[in-house]
Order: C-alpha cells, then sequence, then structure tokens
C-alpha cells in the first residue's frame, strides 16, 4: 500500500542521511510496529524494505520476538531486529564490529530471559 510505501521509503532517506552526511555507522529504528502483525506494517516488512537500517528494536507490547531475528535488507545486508518491549524477555547487549572500512563484520548477542 501506499502509506507502507512511503513510510519505507522515508525511512531509507532518514539511513541515507545518516550514513553518508552524519558518517553514522550505524543506525537504529526504534519501532512500536509489531514484529509480525499481519494487517500491516511490521518490523520484519520494514527490514526487508530498508536499505542501510542496522537494527530495528521493537517495543510493540504484544507482538514482538523473544530472541534476536538477523534478515536480510533489499540489499542483502543484515538487518537485526529484536524487542525491549516486555521486562520478562528483555534485551541483553548486541554486539557489533566493524572493518577498517566500517563495514560490520562482526555482531553477537547477550540475552536476557527471565
Amino acid at each position: 500500500n501506499g502509506t507502507e510505501a512511503n513510510m519505507t521509503e522515508k525511512l531509507n532517506n532518514l539511513c541515507n542521511y545518516l550514513k553518508k552526511e552524519k558518517s553514522c555507522q550505524l543506525v537504529v529504528c526504534l519501532s512500536q510496529l509489531g514484529y509480525k502483525n499481519g494487517s500491516s506494517m511490521n518490523d520484519l516488512e520494514l527490514a526487508k524494505h530498508s536499505k542501510q537500517l542496522d537494527v530495528i528494536i521493537g517495543s510493540h507490547p504484544s507482538d514482538f520476538c523473544k530472541y534476536p531475528v538477523v534478515v536480510q535488507n533489499c540489499e542483502h545486508a543484515e538487518v537485526v531486529i529484536h524487542s525491549a518491549a516486555n521486562n520478562l524477555s528483555g534485551l541483553g547487549n548486541i554486539e557489533f564490529a566493524f572493518d577498517e572500512n566500517n563495514n560490520k563484520n562482526w555482531i553477537a548477542f547477550n540475552n536476557h530471559i527471565a
């Protein structure tokens, strides 16, 4: 739908600006879309249609992923999706390492599951 396409276009423009103009190594999106809802744009679809987004941290109270998920964006780069929505499945650490050209070359997770 047009609204969803507009949302991803705006996100991709912002990510491009942050990476190219502001020299950010990592772009993180804080989302309340929900991880996998079937009726509208969700974190999974947003990640798949993104271009330079690195991480989505969701905060939907009932539609969230319990463990980190890694999906490929439309340019075949990795996007990490996780949730900070519920104290029972808390996000621990996500660590990234970069090579000398500022490309991600390592990702590690440390989950805090109650």
